[in-house]
């Protein structure tokens, strides 16, 4: 296993997120890199009491309906 896995900020955030959730981010990050990663945050940030998913657009971007939560 490697190291960052096993690093506190790792196992602060599998322990925040809904399991199912994650594993739909990681199914879709394992996707060819041609094929469409519209839904895959850009960031993800939590603190104590939060987490959120953040996608980053750019100016005159839309949010699609898919990228909703």
């Amino acid at each position: 296993m490697l190291t960052y896995a096993k690093s506190d900020i790792v196992k602060d955030f599998v322990q925040r997120i809904d399991p199912g959730f994650y594993a739909k981010i990681v199914c879709r990050i394992a996707q060819p890199p041609n094929d469409n990663r519209s839904d895959v945050p850009d960031f993800v940030i939590w603190n104590d009491h939060e987490l959120r998913m953040v996608k980053v657009k750019r100016f005159r971007e839309q949010v699609r309906e898919s990228e909703t939560i």
